[in-house]
């Protein structure tokens, strides 16, 4: 004779129930962060690319505080 058992329910996912709404935004780095400042990754440029080649044309977004090109250490 087979026992009767409940339909399995899955346990409620984290992070997804119980509050209804989204918490509260966190503070920045720092205890302040200018109004609409972020940054910006751009891939697949040029090796010889200048800072002064990005600013132009991410201008016409907005003002462009900094523009910083990592470069490598022992090739330069």
């Amino acid at each position: 004779m087979r026992r009767y058992s409940p339909p399995y329910r899955s346990p409620p996912r984290r992070g997804y129930g119980g509050r209804g709404r989204s918490p509260p935004p966190r503070k920045a780095y720092g205890g302040r962060k200018e109004q609409g400042s972020c940054s910006l990754l751009v891939r697949n440029i040029p090796l010889s690319v200048r800072p002064e080649d990005l600013r132009a044309p991410f201008e016409r977004f907005g003002p462009v505080r900094d523009v910083y090109i990592p470069k490598d250490y022992y090739s330069g």
